[in-house]
């Protein structure tokens, strides 16, 4: 059995797709499967993927069902210990399923958030040895409790797949805040880890990119949805967790209040603020909170033989400056 499930869900992606796949086959780390979901592309993406044979795990959907639906009809044919979600238009760098396999070594989590390396168009030509020979992360007994920012994208998600399926996936209706609904789902998972670095995904910026200012109103719509789905209790940890999940979406809030304003769309704004003010107000207490007493510290993984076969590594110190 493959310790990773890697999970492209594409559609109409003919001039990306081939790099994402061409990122999975050039990992430093071979202990993988590779599914792709093609979801009824209009060009010719399928005949893209169709020419990689074996070497992929091929879907072709008869009619256009979403992003959610093919990461998780990809998911659930998945048979790896976890499961690396990547969008066709993203790619893995090198050394990414590596990082990934030495903190599962070491922790083993319920949740990996990778880190990201902005791309314009092209993805750079770079070295892993830019980065230092360690990995630096933050850890959290829950992802919930997390006291740093991060980019949320699908493309760094990385989940064990028990615990993926235990929690039924990426939920309908939640496109296109779905990664912050799935995070909030796994939110009291054993074990969660943020890698600071070295950067594990190559996220394109692009002219068809999801998010843009032009787009934010359907993410103030389901930023809503968000509150309201925490409001009936839809989110695990019960009443005595509220004021923990309450922080973790107001923090999500001030975000997209911002990026309302920004693209006047003052109206949804204002909606974000008057039905989320109490969220927002937990987050900015608990984040003053973890500033005066102190973040969570990095902790550094590296190899405890480099190049040996074994795959064993080990935790070398904390940080508590960093």
């Amino acid at each position: 059995m493959p310790l990773f499930s890697i999970v492209i869900a594409t559609y109409n992606q003919e001039n990306l797709v081939r790099e994402a796949v061409d990122s999975v086959l050039a990992q430093t780390c071979q202990d993988w499967e590779l599914i792709v979901v093609d979801d009824a592309s209009k060009d010719r993406t399928y005949e893209t993927l169709k020419s990689y044979g074996n070497r992929i795990q091929l879907i072709e959907n008869s009619t256009n069902c979403g992003a959610i639906y093919g990461r998780n009809m990809g998911a659930w044919m998945a048979k790896g210990d976890y499961v690396v979600f990547l969008d066709g238009d993203d790619v893995l760098l090198p050394w990414a399923l590596t990082s990934y396999a030495t903190i599962i070594r070491c922790k083993r989590p319920a949740l990996i958030m990778g880190g990201v390396l902005w791309c314009s168009n092209t993805v750079p030509v770079i070295s892993r040895d830019q980065y230092g020979k360690a990995i630096s992360v933050y850890e959290y007994d829950y992802l919930v409790r997390r006291d740093r920012p991060q980019f949320s994208g699908a493309s760094t998600m990385v989940v064990e797949r028990e615990t993926f399926a235990r929690w039924g996936g990426w939920k309908d209706g939640m496109w296109p805040m779905e990664v912050d609904d799935l995070c909030l789902h796994l939110g009291y998972c054993r074990g969660a880890v943020q890698i600071i670095s070295p950067p594990t995904t190559g996220y394109r910026q692009h002219g068809h990119n999801t998010f843009g200012i032009g787009n934010v109103p359907p993410f103030a719509d389901r930023m809503l949805a968000i509150v309201e789905k925490e409001r009936a209790g839809l989110y695990p940890g019960g009443e005595k967790r509220r004021l923990e999940r309450g922080s973790f979406i107001g923090g999500k809030l001030l975000f997209w209040i911002k990026c309302s304003v920004k693209a006047k769309c003052y109206a949804r704004g204002a909606r974000l603020l008057w039905k989320g003010w109490p969220m927002i107000l937990a987050a900015v207490l608990r984040r003053s909170w973890s500033i005066l007493k102190g973040r969570q510290p990095a902790t550094f993984y590296t190899s405890s033989s480099p190049g040996s076969p074994s795959g064993l590594f080990a935790c070398i110190h904390r940080c508590g400056r960093c």
